[in-house]
């Protein structure tokens, strides 16, 4: 079913961002606080963090051709909680990079397309929080009526 494909989606995108560790080759050690659908607010202590937070998924018409296959986009928002901007910009770095080393998710996807990066401020209990937000599109197929 397609419901159990884009969990295993969700879950190896979680798998691949808590690789990012300040002992590799990446700028921050995010690998124990990523998190998907947290509903708390990061607090200072617990920063920096990882939110993913998958939003709708689509079928697409670019890929059409075989009938017996449906083609889905599964939009990501990634959301990164930290202190400053120049954190913000290294932790999208590390996003990006932690997804470019495995754009099929160990094959769970066909590709996995970047659809940009803001930075953010939000006030959060007299404190102001800085952070910044990757969406991505996850593009899957399945099978028309597939169940696993």
């Amino acid at each position: 079913m397609t419901a159990i494909k884009w969990q295993n989606i969700v879950d190896a995108l979680e798998a691949r961002l808590k690789t990012i560790s300040g002992m590799q080759v990446y700028h921050n050690d995010l690998g124990s606080r990523v998190y998907t659908w947290r509903s708390a607010p990061f607090q200072t202590a617990e920063m920096p963090g990882i939110n993913i937070r998958d939003l709708s998924d689509d079928n697409i018409e670019e890929y059409l051709g075989n009938p017996n296959l449906i083609y889905h986009r599964l939009t990501i928002e990634i959301d990164l909680a930290c202190t400053t901007s120049a954190i913000a910009r290294s932790m999208i770095a590390d996003t990006c990079k932690a997804i470019n080393t495995d754009r099929t998710l160990g094959g769970y996807c066909i590709d996995i397309e970047y659809d940009g990066a803001e930075i953010l401020t939000n006030e959060q209990n007299e404190n102001v929080i800085t952070g910044a937000r990757v969406t991505v599109g996850v593009i899957y197929q399945t099978e028309k009526f597939e169940e696993e």
